[in-house]
């Protein structure tokens, strides 16, 4: 996934005067505080490459942080284990993205082709499941709470966040739009119509507005967070609701 977008998880350090867990001692700038952590969507992020500095742990589980007080001065970057995290250009999970996985990096990227290092404005990581809509060509979709069989009309939610989606026009993540699954989006004959989706005894009626490669089972869809929350008061922490859908025009 930017990523402002996902409940607010502020860079956590006390030391650049923004809310923080500091991790200063020595024996934390090391690989072993990665390796003893498991909270899928912290990051433990450092000033100097091989986790050299005064480092300090983020929270970026299914949000787009804009990094307060560490945008463009990370240099090694180790995700808990449990989620896939992104790394984007812009302090809004925009522009072009890089991908850490658990132990993590803590080079600042210098042996690839697409260094990284003091170039991150923005951290996302998805915790509970892939996906990603095509927004912008990113998505920052999001799947939160505990890992669960996917059922097969699955609908998940994502934050478009003003950019363009695959049909052609913008979404805002109020809108009440919708992201069709690849076996049905039809080369986009779908792009306008009106899609009902029932959750439980809750009735709403969404745009199709963009394309989801990633989606979930056979039929998933992706919801804007909006449209999510209009149809679950609960939303978050179910991440991931089984539903009924049908296409008018």
């Amino acid at each position: 996934m930017a990523f402002k977008v996902f409940v607010p998880l502020f860079a956590i350090v006390l030391a650049a005067g923004v809310n923080a867990t500091p991790v200063a001692s020595p024996e934390t700038n090391a690989l072993a505080e990665v390796e003893k952590r498991g909270t899928p969507g912290n990051v433990y992020v450092c000033p100097q490459t091989n986790w050299g500095g005064t480092c300090a742990v983020i929270s970026a589980a299914n949000w787009c942080n804009p990094m307060s007080g560490w945008e463009y001065d990370t240099q090694s970057i180790g995700p808990d284990s449990g989620a896939t995290c992104y790394g984007y250009s812009n302090t809004d999970c925009t522009g072009t993205k890089w991908t850490f996985t658990y132990p993590g990096d803590a080079t600042g990227g210098s042996s690839t082709a697409n260094p990284w290092g003091l170039k991150i404005g923005s951290m996302y990581c998805a915790v509970g499941g892939g996906g990603g809509s095509s927004v912008n060509g990113l998505g920052t979709r999001s799947t939160s709470g505990s890992k669960q069989l996917i059922p097969i009309r699955a609908a998940t939610y994502y934050y478009p966040n003003g950019g363009y989606g695959a049909c052609g026009w913008t979404i805002q993540n109020s809108d009440m739009a919708v992201a069709m699954g690849s076996g049905n989006w039809n080369g986009g004959s779908h792009c306008g119509a009106t899609m009902t989706v029932t959750y439980g005894s809750t009735t709403i009626q969404v745009t199709v507005a963009d394309l989801c490669p990633g989606c979930q089972g056979a039929n998933g869809i992706d919801l804007t967070q909006g449209a999510m929350a209009a149809m679950d008061p609960n939303w978050y922490p179910h991440g991931v609701d089984s539903v009924t859908w049908s296409v008018s025009y």
